[in-house]
């Protein structure tokens, strides 16, 4: 069974939200990076992207950002 979903729901009932993949991250397994703000704003006209993945990651990102919830 694959843990991921699992733990990433729970991990969103804490505050946590899904903000990338990092490719061989983790014993060269990939890695699941979840972010944690603490009332941190953040700027996302500042953030730059170079392809249209990026900017549909970042669409999804700030759409789970639970300070502009």
């Amino acid at each position: 069974m694959v843990w991921t979903g699992y733990f990433s729901e729970k991990f969103e009932e804490s505050g946590f939200f899904f903000a990338g993949v990092l490719p061989g991250g983790m014993s060269d397994k990939d890695a699941l990076i979840l972010q944690y703000l603490n009332n941190v704003e953040i700027y996302y006209y500042d953030i730059n992207v170079n392809s249209a993945v990026a900017d549909d990651m970042l669409s999804y990102i700030k759409n789970y950002d639970p300070n502009l919830l």
